[in-house]
């Protein structure tokens, strides 16, 4: 979904000490607000993260390493938060932190996702999505990956999970929609857009927005990221 940046401008104004709390929502859309989360976020109370307000969680479920063997594993915590998520009466996606160098790389990480899910029965509400990211300070094995190959990956990332009758998504910054993807081939599929300034910078379509990593919410110890979903409404 596209949001209009005048239209945000002028009509939302977020209380950015107290996140939680909804001041407006952009026009024609209906905003809900949640959280990502992975092992890194430790043990988390649901019933009290529910009851603050928060209505949907975007999990980490499988992760690849950036060094040279590129080893795939779960989170150790992805499987027992998306139930415990779900149980509270959360809605519930997940995101794969992916290191793919190649389509092949790509298509391992959805089936292995994918393979979790449905060995554990558990049936998203919200996307797949593919969070492919750069590794800041380090050297990666996606160093050298092109834009080329970074967008045929989206791409068939996305393509599969729509034959496993699931919604894809995909993850990116201001600086992968601008060197690392090549939008024009990717308009068709929803976006997760990370941006934490006080509105999002982009010209581009998504239909979540992760606004800040800093959000305080109950039942988590320390910080969280926090997010948008906009769903349009007439």
């Amino acid at each position: 979904m596209f949001l209009d940046q005048d239209a945000y401008a002028s009509d939302v104004v977020w209380d950015i000490e107290n996140p939680i709390s909804k001041k407006g929502s952009p026009l024609n859309y209906n905003v809900s607000i949640g959280i990502d989360v992975s092992k890194y976020n430790g043990k988390i109370d649901w019933d009290k993260v529910k009851n603050a307000g928060i209505n949907f969680a975007i999990v980490r479920l499988v992760y690849r390493g950036y060094g040279k063997k590129g080893t795939l594993l779960e989170d150790q915590k992805g499987i027992e938060n998306l139930i415990n998520a779900k149980n509270a009466g959360l809605k519930i996606g997940a995101y794969i932190f992916s290191q793919a160098i190649n389509i092949e790389e790509t298509l391992e990480e959805a089936q292995f996702a994918i393979k979790l899910l449905n060995d554990n029965n558990i049936t998203l509400d919200l996307p797949l999505v593919y969070d492919p990211e750069t590794i800041r300070g380090a050297v990666a094995r996606t160093d050298n990956v092109t834009s080329e190959t970074f967008t045929n990956n989206a791409i068939a990332f996305s393509k599969y999970v729509l034959t496993q009758n699931m919604t894809p998504a995909i993850y990116a910054n201001m600086i992968w929609e601008d060197y690392y993807f090549d939008m024009a081939k990717l308009r068709e599929y929803d976006f997760w857009y990370a941006d934490y300034y006080d509105f999002p910078f982009t010209p581009y379509k998504y239909k979540f927005w992760q606004f800040t990593e800093k959000g305080i919410v109950s039942g988590i110890d320390g910080y969280v990221d926090l997010n948008m979903m906009l769903e349009e409404h007439y």
